[in-house]
């Protein structure tokens, strides 16, 4: 568990520069990410470096997103940003959101009805809760301009 974290937190690390995007996507990033996610659903850290790597993946990567979606990921990225949520962990909720707004203009072709209104839903009152917490200024602090969009870093 402890290994797979790592290799997560590596991965969204990785993902942030935009050349490292496709080669994590060829060599099968996505399913890894998605399996430790599906493996260790209850490790926050875990999770949290997912997130991460998804929302920095699928930004402005159309196969990414597809695959993501796919393999189910969307509704995982939902249900660690709700866990998040219910914890209290206001940056964590932050880069599930990031995730999930991602995904969402990325990946609306291939998303259901119920999950786009749920992913919408669930994405609007983070958003509340940022403007209302300290997560903004944790958030600000970790997301930075990459010169085409925003990604996610863990440092």
């Amino acid at each position: 568990e402890e290994l797979q974290s790592g290799c997560c937190l590596a991965l969204s690390n990785l993902s942030m520069r935009i050349d490292n995007r496709s080669l994590i996507v060829e060599r099968g990033g996505i399913a890894l990410i998605l399996t430790a996610m599906t493996q260790f659903h209850y490790n926050k850290e875990l999770c949290f470096f997912c997130c991460a790597a998804i929302g920095n993946l699928s930004a402005q990567h159309e196969k990414a997103a597809e695959e993501i979606v796919e393999r189910d990921g969307f509704d995982l990225v939902m249900s660690a940003t709700v866990q998040f949520e219910n914890a209290l962990m206001w940056k964590a909720c932050c880069v599930g959101c990031f995730a999930l707004e991602s995904l969402l203009f990325s990946a609306i072709h291939w998303l259901r009805p119920h999950q786009v209104s749920e992913g919408k839903e669930v994405a609007k009152r983070i958003r509340r809760l940022r403007l209302s917490t300290e997560a903004q200024r944790e958030l600000d602090a970790a997301l930075f301009s990459t010169g085409n969009g925003y990604c996610f870093g863990y440092m």
